[in-house]
């Protein structure tokens, strides 16, 4: 079987399709009109965000590198797509790995000699930089210039996308589809002032289908990121 037969995601019109039928205001096979598409755009966009806010953890992964520079112990990570955490590190030499130790920056303030050099990064600490809004990672030891001549690979955690296109999905797993679906025809319900029994209806799924997709979540633990509690420069 090939992967095609396993990769089927629902596009951004496709839910929104689906969540004006659940609330009658779309027939089967009608097009979607602009006003309808810029209304309920904003309604799953928004419904996302505050997903997000209200720590529910969605994000998309993302292996990055970084070029080491003999004496230089602060990198920038990834702005495209924009990097807010690190999982895992390798210290990579001639396509051999060295896992690197991921730490939060209060803890790298612990080491005694923050600056003393080495031949191998065993240490990194990822921070939130406010003044150039970028997550940065400070290694330790120092990269000597033996050290210099390997990389850092990174396995980082990235924002979802938003849905800005017609076919765009955001990055969700499929999981998520009946939660978006219903979570849109939920605030749709409200706005269009359907009756009381048929938005309680569409409620208890929005509230199942999203507690279902949700039981897959995973927190990202404390010592991962500290968010913009220290500024450490390069």
């Amino acid at each position: 079987m090939a992967t095609t037969d396993f990769d089927f995601q629902s596009s951004r019109d496709k839910i929104l399709q689906r969540a004006f039928r659940i609330c009658g205001d779309l027939a089967l096979g009608e097009p979607m009109t602009a006003e309808k598409l810029d209304q309920g755009n904003q309604i799953l966009n928004d419904m996302v965000k505050s997903w997000q806010a209200d720590h529910v953890f969605l994000w998309s992964e993302y292996v990055g590198s970084i070029t080491l520079v003999a004496s230089t112990q602060t990198y920038a990570l990834s702005t495209d797509p924009l990097v807010f955490a690190v999982d895992k590190a390798f210290y990579r030499l001639s396509n051999a790995d060295t896992a690197i130790e991921v730490t939060s920056y209060r803890k790298f303030q612990d080491i005694t000699n923050k600056v003393e050099t080495g031949s191998m990064p065993v240490v990194l600490a990822p921070y939130y930089d406010r003044t150039t809004g970028t997550t940065k990672v400070t290694l330790w030891p120092v990269p000597n210039t033996a050290a210099a001549t390997g990389t850092i690979v990174y396995h980082g955690l990235t924002r979802l996308k938003d849905f800005d296109t017609a076919t765009s999905t955001g990055d969700f797993s499929p999981a998520w589809t009946n939660a978006l679906v219903y979570g849109i025809a939920d605030d749709l319900a409200d706005e269009k002032g359907l009756k009381l029994g048929e938005r309680q209806i569409i409620s208890q799924k929005a509230a199942k289908y999203f507690a279902l997709a949700k039981r897959g979540d995973k927190a990202i633990d404390d010592s991962d990121f500290v968010c913009g509690t220290y500024n450490y420069g390069d």
